[in-house]
């Protein structure tokens, strides 16, 4: 879809034609379009007209669509058992969830609908750490 924005916006404004890098084709991929379709064409649309550029390049994209994180902790490769790929996937999907709602366990709780106490334990025994700049006094806050 992106190429065909990438054109469709070039013939339409009579732009120079542009590419999009590797990087930053991977980083589309990846990110997760809430907007949808028209979030994509319109972030095509900004780049097409902002980048000096011939090439789109994962510099050019916005900072939240930037990976300064690799994707999931593991290979699928390297899991030989299926209680293996149970933990480590419980534990990405865990530490994704956390930090979706800035480490609040209560409301990561009522998120994922696992109890509380049932999600300190999976923390605990996953060894996922929690920042120290998140305490649980924000629990307080998002309870009411």
């Amino acid at each position: 879809m992106v190429e065909h924005f990438i054109t469709y916006f070039s013939e339409e404004n009579n732009f120079r034609r542009k590419s999009l890098s590797e990087d930053a084709a991977r980083q589309f991929r990846r990110y997760d379009w809430k907007g949808n379709v028209r979030e994509l064409r319109n972030l095509v649309e900004r780049l097409l007209i902002m980048c000096e550029g011939k090439v789109i390049t994962e510099n050019d994209l916005p900072e939240h669509m930037r990976s300064t994180e690799k994707a999931p902790g593991f290979s699928f490769n390297d899991i030989k058992l299926w209680k293996d790929f149970k933990a480590q996937s419980e534990k990405y999907f865990l530490e994704e969830k956390l930090k979706l709602y800035r480490y609040n366990i209560a409301r990561t709780a009522r998120e994922i609908e696992l109890p509380r106490s049932n999600l300190y334990k999976k923390i605990e025994s996953s060894g996922i750490i929690i920042p120290d700049n998140n305490s649980e006094a924000d629990e307080e806050s998002l309870q009411s």
